[in-house]
């Protein structure tokens, strides 16, 4: 949130449209009450939000923060070709 509200000051001032994207991993039981919050923000703000929810749960010996960051990479690149 810190790094998205200093973007969103920057990029207002300089006239550049941000997009948010959030990622929920499903790991926590706030999680879809953080997404809400995020979306609200954004919304107050005029950023665009959207939101990808990762599926399946990491495989066996994997870490949860790898699979986390694999999912936040993919859904990212994602939103990048999209975007082109």
């Amino acid at each position: 949130m810190a790094l998205l509200h200093c973007t969103a000051r920057a990029a207002q001032v300089l006239g550049i449209e941000v997009r948010a994207l959030h990622v929920h991993h499903g790991l926590q039981a706030q999680a879809d009450e953080w997404a809400a919050f995020v979306e609200r923000w954004c919304k107050r703000r005029k950023v665009r939000f959207a939101m990808c929810r990762l599926e399946g749960r990491p495989a066996r010996r994997q870490s949860v923060e790898a699979w986390a960051r694999a999912g936040r990479y993919a859904a990212l690149a994602a939103m990048a070709s999209e975007a082109d």
